[in-house]
Parts: structure tokens; sequence; C-alpha cells
């Protein structure tokens, strides 16, 4: 079986101006699997969190996980059940779903400012396309 592997994306953060740590890994893992420029994602998650009343999650502050479901279910993204990385696809764009934390995975290779392979082996499931 493939391990999963991992390779350094800031879904373009950087090179929208930002430097600094903040709370957008809703936002990178958007714009990953969606090729969305950095700040065209950055301004949905804010505008639907608005939408979906949800005033703390904005993404300097993070987005809740009720919030994330919205906006996995508004990009048309279905939930799959997985509780080990051998459980993810190997082909296919994925949002990854883990402890406080979600991650962009393409053709099994997690795409991310971390790896958090190295955090935690715990996963929840990952949201796909319909």
């Amino acid at each position: 079986m493939k391990k999963i592997l991992f390779q350094y994306n800031d879904g373009g953060r950087h090179r929208a101006g930002f430097d600094s740590y903040v709370g957008d890994c809703v936002t990178r893992a958007i714009s990953i699997i969606f090729d969305f420029k950095y700040l065209d994602a950055h301004e949905q998650v804010n505008i639907l969190s608005r939408r979906f009343k949800d005033k703390d999650s904005l993404v300097p502050n993070g987005i809740s996980l009720s919030t994330t479901k919205k906006l996995m279910k508004h990009f048309n993204l279905i939930w799959c059940q997985a509780n080990d990385y051998s459980l993810i696809p190997k082909k296919g764009k994925y949002i990854l779903n883990l402890p406080n934390h979600v991650c962009a995975v393409i053709d099994g290779v997690i795409h991310d400012t971390h790896d958090s392979r190295k955090k935690s082996n715990r996963i929840y499931g990952y949201w796909k396309f319909k």
C-alpha cells in the first residue's frame, strides 16, 4: 500500500502578501483543491461564514468545525468517514479533516504548510467531490 506523502504548499498565501501564521487552513485547503487564488478563497470563506451567521469564524481567527462543514457542503463536497491515512484514496483531490485542522490532499500527497502526520496520526475523514 502506498504511503501518503507531504508537499509544502501554502495555497498562495505568501504570494498574496501574508507572511505570518494565521488560522487559515480551511482557506488554504479550498484554494489548493479548487485552484482558487488565495485572496479569492479568503474572501469567499469570510463572506460565507458571515452568511452562515458564524461571526467568530473568520479566516484570521480560524474556522469552526460547524462552519467548515457548511463550507464543504456549499462547495458540493461530500463527507467520507476514514480513521486512518491508509484509507485516503490515492487519486483525486480531497480535504482531509484532522484534529483542529484541515488540509488538501492531491493524488495521495498532503499539500499544506506543515506535515500534520508528525503531530497526530489521527484523522476523522475527508471531503471529496460529488
